[in-house]
């Protein structure tokens, strides 16, 4: 039998942080809220069917700060890719663009600093340097390595690249689990959510063409690994 260690706190902040930490974070970001519901929310939604008293746990709903990420058309990775598209689009005007949009209280500007912005990360704020950053997301993978990747003899690669691709959300909840009965500390952040919104696998590519690499966030970590090879925090025994 094999156990699988994921090492949930491969969180990064350095002296300089670009767009592998920004990839690095929002992907911790999902695992983080993966955490939160099934070891929180459930377990305590489970305490309460069962009648259990139980004292219920104060946690951090990282959820409002996915939706700056990941909500379309106005995230943070959805203005990237947009802006990604304009040829005359430069760094500037994309932290620019990031300032007029994302108005929360995730997303902050520091005064004096050009290329620059801060996150409130749930470990903490970080400030990433906005230089080179679009070029960097313009950047393409070869449709030829992803059908050969597809065609993979290797079951794992080929599951990997051909699987829709669905966004974060509660799908994993039923229908009608949460209540009025329900006390508000597990309604938060759980009551609202979407149900399950699966987007369309990518077309059958054709040898030439490119796709890019992280207009999907759940391909984050593929650019990780391209990006830098030691970005891997899992380990098998």
């Amino acid at each position: 039998m094999n156990v699988g260690i994921l090492d949930i706190f491969g969180f990064e902040d350095f002296q300089r942080n670009s767009f592998e930490q920004l990839c690095i974070n929002i992907a911790n970001e999902q695992i983080q809220y993966y955490f939160n519901q099934h070891v929180f929310a459930l377990e305590q939604m489970e305490y309460q069917n069962e009648g259990i008293d139980a004292v219920l746990v104060q946690y951090e709903d990282n959820r409002p700060l996915l939706d700056m990420f990941l909500q379309k058309p106005l995230g943070l990775l959805a203005l990237l890719d947009e802006e990604s598209r304009f040829p005359q689009a430069t760094d500037q005007t994309l932290v620019d663009k990031f300032e007029d949009n994302l108005r929360c209280k995730f997303f902050w500007r520091p005064k004096g600093v050009e290329l620059c912005f801060g996150i409130r990360h749930y470990a903490g704020p970080v400030l990433y340097d906005a230089s080179g950053v679009l070029e960097k997301n313009r950047d393409t993978l070869p449709a030829d390595v992803v059908v050969v990747l597809r065609t993979s003899e290797n079951k794992l690669l080929q599951q990997l690249f051909s699987i829709p691709l669905t966004k974060t959300d509660a799908s994993w909840l039923q229908p009608g689990l949460i209540n009025m009965d329900t006390p508000e500390i597990l309604r938060a952040g759980m009551a609202e959510l979407p149900g399950v919104s699966p987007l369309k696998a990518p077309p059958q590519l054709v040898s030439g063409q490119m796709i890019p690499v992280s207009s999907k966030v759940n391909r984050l970590y593929d650019r990780i690994f391209l990006e830098d090879s030691s970005a891997g925090n899992c380990t098998l025994p």
